[in-house]
């Protein structure tokens, strides 16, 4: 009995050994988990490019205490989730105004996002009105 329970001695070039097998074999499955990712992606942006995107512009004027309680950078970072572009700044009658420009369901989900507000906020009213599109516009920034 005592023979089947022997204990296995490694030495440290075997424990080289074994780390250099796990260190490959980390290296491989991380290579397969880049594969799969391009292989997602590249068939993900392909059907982007068959889908046309209708894009839609808006101005939009936020009434309320909107002001000095992060507001804008709150309107920056939801549009920035939701892959809409534009800017917005405060005006000097205590709103915010701002354009966005995206899908039409990213603007709805938008106008939602921003008539809610962040925490200290209190939206009274949102505004916004069709504006034409703008091409080469690539992200959300605060303006002041």
């Amino acid at each position: 009995m005592q023979r089947n329970q022997q204990r296995i001695r490694l030495f440290p070039s075997a424990y080289h050994s074994v780390y250099l097998y796990l260190s490959v074999l980390k290296q491989a499955e991380a290579q397969q988990h880049t594969a799969r990712l391009y292989q997602y992606k590249s068939t993900h942006i392909a059907d982007q490019q068959q889908r046309p995107v209708m894009a839609k512009r808006i101005y939009f004027l936020v009434h309320g205490r909107v002001q000095g309680v992060g507001f804008r950078y709150y309107t920056q970072k939801k549009a920035t989730a939701i892959g809409v572009t534009g800017w917005c700044r405060n005006t000097d009658n205590q709103k915010v105004e701002g354009e966005a420009q995206g899908e039409e369901t990213a603007l709805k989900q938008f106008l939602k996002d921003i008539d809610q507000g962040p925490s200290h906020s209190k939206v009274m009213k949102v505004d916004h009105e069709d504006r034409d599109v703008q091409e080469g516009e690539s992200q959300f920034e605060v303006r002041r």
